[in-house]
């Protein structure tokens, strides 16, 4: 019988704006769809113009906040849509989406 592997994790995304720091902040599960310890080796940040159609992925590495700089052009006004996806060998599903809205002025 094949083994398979499935790699869930559970994910809260923010987007959040205070004192001049923008960034996307997320919670990840340490337990995979069975409820076994696993151990994630990084996240990648999904972000697009339009709900669940995302630009190619930004890895951020093994942490669990990004700065909104760092992973859209901020130059660049309009609404941003993001997800994130947690990796060891296989890739999570998507977190829940959040969105921003990047305008002139906004610091980044």
């Amino acid at each position: 019988m094949k083994k398979v592997f499935i790699l869930a994790v559970m994910f809260l995304l923010f987007a959040s704006q205070a004192f001049g720091i923008s960034k996307l902040t997320w919670v990840a599960s340490t337990t995979d769809i069975q409820g076994a310890p696993i151990t994630v080796d990084g996240y990648k940040a999904y972000c697009g113009n339009t709900p669940s159609n995302y630009n190619a992925p930004v890895d951020v590495g093994n942490v669990i906040e990004a700065q909104i700089s760092s992973v859209v052009d901020t130059t660049v006004n309009g609404t941003y849509f993001c997800a994130v996806t947690a990796y060891t060998t296989l890739e999570s599903a998507f977190s829940n989406e959040v969105s921003f809205i990047v305008s002139s002025g906004t610091p980044y």
